[in-house]
């Protein structure tokens, strides 16, 4: 069984990150520390999942949609692992957990090129706020991890056409909702490149899926040092 634990960095500046948040992470770090019992949207039937390029095995949840090898960077830099998206509705955004190796060529070069990298993703809405950087260990590694929230658009179903006046020049944008997103990330070093383990929630149903990531990094083994 893996394992996690963490205490937190010092920083010099104040942080004003939400106890939300905090609590989130910490609850996810003990979590992982311990036995998870399987209830909840947690439970359910796990499956033993290896990477194409053998670097790491996992067990992921049945039930879920699996893509392997889906980046939006991957045709520029080596990375192989899995994406899991849980079952949705049509207007809410899913959970997706995503467990990938990064070779640390070309692009993504470093764990800390990674997080600098999320860190300053375009869709993240807590930017003016401190992002805790938390020292962890799972499968007795040490490794960083850090949450941030973002936001996704759900674009909802049009009825109808608008009748307009000839000649009027118009464009029709679909209707949308904002969906409040929260991102944790685990980044752990390697002797090849280095793994990132995440799991992105709407902000209101996040716990629904923690037990189950929680399990699912407590199964985390890399296959190389």
């Amino acid at each position: 069984m893996s394992e996690v634990t963490g205490d937190k960095r010092q920083r010099n500046r104040p942080r004003r990150t939400s106890l939300l948040l905090l609590s989130l992470m910490a609850a996810l770090l003990a979590a992982c520390a311990a036995t998870v019992p399987g209830t909840g949207f947690g439970a359910g039937k796990m499956e033993n999942y290896t990477s194409l390029d053998h670097s790491f095995t996992v067990l992921t949840p049945r039930g879920w949609t699996l893509e392997e090898n889906q980046h939006p960077y991957g045709d520029l830099t080596k990375i192989s692992g899995v994406r899991l998206t849980s079952p949705v509705s049509a207007d809410e955004a899913p959970a997706t957990i995503t467990v990938r190796h990064y070779s640390g060529e070309h692009l993504f070069r470093t764990p800390d090129e990674f997080i600098h990298n999320a860190l300053n993703s375009i869709v993240r809405t807590d930017y003016d706020r401190d992002a805790p950087i938390t020292d962890i260990k799972i499968a007795g590694r040490p490794g960083k991890a850090f949450q941030i929230r973002t936001f996704e658009l759900i674009y909802l179903p049009q009825s109808g056409k608008l009748s307009m006046p000839e000649g009027v020049v118009y464009e029709l944008v679909p209707p949308h909702r904002q969906i409040d997103m929260l991102e944790q990330y685990l980044v752990v070093p390697a002797s090849q490149g280095y793994f990132v383990l995440g799991y992105r929630s709407p902000v209101k149903t996040v716990e629904n899926y923690q037990g189950l990531f929680a399990k699912l990094l407590a199964s985390f083994h890399p296959q190389i040092p």
